[in-house]
């Protein structure tokens, strides 16, 4: 035991991680097994924080372990968006692993297809986190096209129970520096070809899967509008600096 102890530890002590969840529970289980062996570790509640942390050229990040099960952008997304070369500072083989309570099928075919490092069902021990991770950043694997990832279909995180309101916390919220809101996340499950896609990286034909809202919630463009290249200038141009990493909702 003292062995593979030594072993785990090893294979942390030189990494910095990213823990993202929107459950605080979540976060601090993950800091709590990390925190004594690892040279760094980060968390924060959305993709959206978690993007911001990653392109900064000191992140320090070497591994994102992420839930899959968020709205209105779930893990699964960030994972397709790194492996896609899609942010800028963001090495696409850094590691990565899902750790979640809801293990569903489709969720793990889909973070397979994107290469994800490891996959963690809670509820685990500490130790047996801790030595899920390690295995996962010491996994040999090849990194493979834009174009494989990008073809994966997406996995939409499922709605909020009925009976419980989603916290203020968990919402989409809008950008000062971006005229329009992120994509408000729809009823059931999306076509199979649908993805998530940077403006930037979106080929003039697409068409919207989600719906774009502005800061105060007005509609800018409704889900099926067909993405020609006058508005995806427009698009990008609102963007502005922000066009390389805010993510849209297409289908092709």
């Amino acid at each position: 035991m003292h062995a593979m102890g030594s072993h785990t530890d090893a294979n942390l002590a030189q990494a910095g991680f990213l823990v993202v969840d929107h459950k605080p529970m979540a976060r601090e289980m993950v800091q709590t097994a990390l925190v004594c062996r690892a040279r760094n570790v980060r968390q924060t509640m959305s993709v959206d924080k978690a993007i911001e942390i990653l392109i900064r050229p000191d992140a320090g990040i070497d591994c994102v372990i992420a839930d899959w099960d968020m709205l209105p952008i779930g893990g699964l997304e960030l994972l397709r968006m790194i492996r896609c070369r899609t942010l800028a500072n963001v090495d696409p083989r850094m590691g990565f692993v899902v750790f979640t309570g809801r293990a569903e099928e489709a969720a793990v075919k889909c973070a397979v297809e994107l290469d994800v490092n490891g996959f963690a069902t809670a509820p685990l021990s500490l130790d047996k986190l801790a030595r899920t991770i390690a295995a996962a950043l010491a996994r040999n694997w090849l990194l493979q096209d834009v174009a494989h990832y990008a073809a994966v279909p997406c996995v939409m995180p499922p709605p909020a129970p009925a009976d419980e309101a989603m916290p203020r916390a968990f919402r989409a919220r809008p950008s000062a520096s971006l005229p329009f809101a992120h994509i408000q996340p729809g009823a059931g499950q999306p076509p199979a070809n649908v993805r998530m896609c940077g403006l930037r990286d979106i080929q003039p034909g697409s068409v919207l899967a989600r719906d774009i809202r502005d800061v105060h919630g007005a509609l800018l463009l409704r889900t099926g509008t067909a993405l020609e290249r006058s508005i995806l200038d427009k698009l990008r141009k609102a963007a502005g600096a922000r066009a390389d990493r805010y993510q849209v909702w297409v289908r092709t």
